[in-house]
């Protein structure tokens, strides 16, 4: 509620928001900073950077920022680098609504934030029911994605529903020549980034064969791995 209340204010710079989390230490207290003015778009920031915002990891805290934004036409970009939201990143483009439907936000960087296969799951269903549209990019670099099966991400780039235009997964422990491989099927993508993942150069040598196949839909133009370094 405060959050909403404070979309109107043009005069606040900072909204502070503390959370306790239990440790084997005891209770620590953690804290987030947002930059209200950047997160309503009176400041007509374009590109909104929280990675150093402090801890998001508290699901009020991202909502806070999600209530503030849900009125900003001016932000296209929104980093959420080492926030440590982890797996409430599934939520995240619920939390973020219209912006990522019929709103203005194409970039999203969920880099370094924890992210595992549960979460990652819930994400992509929610972007396979064809409604974030909006989103056309997205990082997802220094996580935790491992298992295809569990977090659904073979899924969504085979779906028609599919909206990416540029896809980063680079440094996860994931089998990035299965990736390449979906791609046969994604009429999308134009920029892949799979360096640090498990791929070596008959992978690639692979995909290479498969654009060249009759029929081949990928509209793949720059690829970023470990082998064409």
């Amino acid at each position: 509620m405060l959050a909403q209340a404070m979309r109107s204010n043009t005069t606040l710079k900072q909204l502070q928001l503390e959370h306790q989390q239990q440790t084997l230490k005891g209770a620590e207290v953690l804290c987030a900073v947002l930059p209200v003015q950047d997160l309503t778009g009176s400041s007509a920031t374009a590109t909104i950077d929280l990675s150093t915002a402090g801890e998001l990891s508290n699901k009020n805290s991202i909502t806070a920022a999600g209530a503030l934004m849900s009125h900003n036409q001016s932000v296209t970009s929104l980093r959420l680098s080492r926030t440590k939201i982890g797996d409430e990143a599934g939520s995240i483009l619920s939390i973020l609504g219209d912006q990522c439907k019929s709103g203005s936000l194409a970039t999203l960087d969920l880099s370094e934030i924890g992210l595992s296969d549960r979460g990652a799951r819930k994400l992509f269903d929610a972007m396979m029911t064809g409604q974030y549209s909006v989103l056309t990019q997205l990082v997802l670099s220094q996580n935790s994605l491992k298992d295809f099966k569990a977090n659904g991400l073979i899924e969504l780039l085979r779906a028609e529903e599919c909206s990416l235009t540029a896809l980063d997964v680079s440094d996860n422990p994931l089998n990035g020549a299965m990736v390449l491989r979906s791609l046969k099927f994604n009429a999308s993508l134009t920029y892949l980034n799979v360096c640090g993942t498990e791929l070596d150069e008959a992978g690639v040598r692979d995909f290479g064969n498969m654009l060249l196949q009759q029929g081949a839909m990928c509209p793949i133009k720059s690829l970023s791995c470990d082998h064409l370094k």
